[in-house]
């Protein structure tokens, strides 16, 4: 007979796994499909540069299957928006300048997307 002297740490993990899906079969086909299209819509509007929209699409998508992956994409991009909010635009940046750093912070922030998904 196999000892298994760290079974202890390997059974939190499979309840969890076992809790998430159970959850998952719990969502009716239909309530899947539309939580798939608010992801990919939220994906498709973050890529495209628009924060707001790909948030709100997270946010629907979270209502139909919650999960911590979903709530860490919401929160990266909800600080995302308030760092973007709270720089502003100065009188003495142009437009340009500003514009490319705001582009920069999305893909930074794309990229980082992609790591979670």
């Amino acid at each position: 007979m196999m000892d298994f002297p760290n079974i202890e740490k390997c059974e939190a993990p499979v309840e969890e796994i076992t809790e998430k899906m159970q959850k998952s079969f719990s969502i009716d086909e239909e309530d899947m499909e539309t939580y798939r299209m608010y992801i990919n819509d939220g994906k498709d509007a973050a890529r495209e540069g628009n924060l707001s929209q790909a948030l709100e699409m997270f946010k629907s998508a979270y209502k139909i299957h919650s999960s911590e992956k979903l709530k860490s994409r919401m929160k990266k991009i909800e600080e995302t928006l308030q760092e973007i909010a709270s720089q502003g635009f100065d009188e003495d940046d142009d437009f340009v300048n500003q514009h490319m750093k705001t582009t920069r912070r999305i893909k930074n922030l794309n990229a980082t997307l992609r790591t979670v998904c």
